[in-house]
């Protein structure tokens, strides 16, 4: 028993230590300790005490008086009492007890990041003046705008209520159906301003400062919409990824709040997501074309695929023969797009009872540009929206080395 309380004992020993208060370090140059008129740069400092870096050996003193700064602002007063200094070959770290109260540590590490914040509130001011008065105003307008347009849909969503299923569909699609061209026209008179504004820019900076103030000022708005934020975001590294493509072709307002609806509905609207949707009706058709011209086996190969909406659009149009004499591939540097694709072609023959030849290939672009296609038994390649990412010079080469 003696043996087993002496190495209890022994135990709770080993986990003895001594507490002592934490200490700060100071993490930018403008909070300073200033005594008898000169301002000293603050080393570390706790709960009740403070040390400094002295250019010279210190005075040792027993108590003296100190106010605490940051910039030209005096944060609070001490009376501190000399402890201890340490020399070192170009300055002194001197110590201090403070005497008079608690040092408000809290505060001061708040400090620093909330200069932060303020530099980039100046920054962004700063930034703001240099913008075109014209362009500024046009984007302040619309800003008030779009405000007007979250807080009365927000109201009219608050307000509302469904008795049935129907009412609810019918109250959101009918306030969709509204603001959403609504929106848009505001949005298209807008940017059209603004573009104009902007081509008259002295250099590409002033454009550059121009559509940093316009995302900041708009982008609580317009970034409600799933299609404008991952535009913008880019999360694959590239704005016309297979799930962007996704977006556009199932013009899709499936949006946390109504206004975020209505604002998805009005970039869908725009020119731009609309060519992508009519080309899947045009490349059907091609396709159609190209097989009802050719007899036999036909080879059909699609560059930077994407999700290929327009083989799944071809399943339900073509015959069972057809179908069979023909074989599709997809190239994509991305195997997600590609896993897309395959999931979607194969529920959708499926669910038309009907086989497709599939293959796909997964590789990248670059290396197609550089050294070809991996087959020469194609009958027919197309590509949509690939070129879109290419300057003139790219664009012709791999256009040689695809039809090659």
């Amino acid at each position: 028993m003696n043996a087993k309380r002496n190495s209890t004992a022994i135990n709770e020993q080993n986990f003895e230590q001594i507490i002592r208060l934490d200490r700060y370090q100071i993490k930018d140059s403008k909070t300073t300790l200033r005594i008898d008129g000169k301002t000293y740069p603050i080393a570390d400092f706790s709960y009740f005490g403070i040390s400094i870096y002295s250019p010279v050996d210190f005075s040792k003193t027993g108590t003296v008086q100190g106010e605490l700064c940051f910039e030209d602002i005096v944060l609070d007063n001490f009376e501190l009492k000399y402890v201890r200094q340490e020399d070192s070959e170009d300055q002194t770290r001197v110590a201090f007890e403070v005497l008079s109260k608690e040092v408000p540590v809290e505060k001061i590490c708040l400090l620093p990041e909330l200069q932060q914040l303020k530099n980039e509130i100046t920054g962004r001011a700063k930034a703001r003046a240099g913008i075109n008065n014209e362009f500024r105003q046009i984007v302040y307008t619309f800003a008030d705008f779009l405000r007007d347009c979250e807080k009365n849909i927000n109201a009219l969503e608050a307000k509302h209520t469904s008795q049935t299923t129907d009412q609810e569909l019918a109250f959101y699609t009918t306030v969709v159906d509204m603001y959403g061209p609504y929106i848009n026209r505001e949005i298209t008179e807008a940017n059209n301003n603004l573009a104009q504004i902007a081509s008259r820019c002295s250099n590409d900076d002033e454009v550059k400062q121009c559509l940093t103030f316009f995302r900041t000022v708009l982008g609580h708005f317009i970034y409600q919409s799933p299609f404008a934020h991952r535009s913008y975001t880019k999360p694959l590294g590239y704005a016309g990824d297979y799930e962007m493509m996704n977006q556009i072709y199932r013009d899709s307002t499936y949006v946390k709040t109504l206004f975020g609806r209505c604002m998805e509905r009005a970039m869908q609207l725009h020119k731009e997501p609309q060519a992508v949707r009519n080309r899947v009706e045009y490349l059907t058709k091609k396709l159609k074309a190209v097989l009802a011209a050719r007899k036999g086996h036909v080879s059909i190969l699609s560059v930077a695929s994407g999700p290929a909406f327009e083989v799944q659009s071809l399943i339900s149009q073509l015959s069972d023969e057809d179908l069979a004499r023909t074989s599709f591939t997809l190239l994509d540097q991305d195997a997600s797009a590609l896993k897309f694709a395959q999931k979607s072609i194969l529920g959708r023959s499926k669910t038309e009872k009907k086989k497709i030849n599939l293959t796909l290939i997964n590789k990248p672009i670059k290396q197609i540009i550089m050294e070809g296609l991996p087959s020469n038994s194609y009958d027919f390649v197309y590509s949509a929206g690939l070129f879109d990412y290419f300057s003139d010079a790219v664009a012709e080469r791999a256009a040689k080395t695809i039809y090659g």
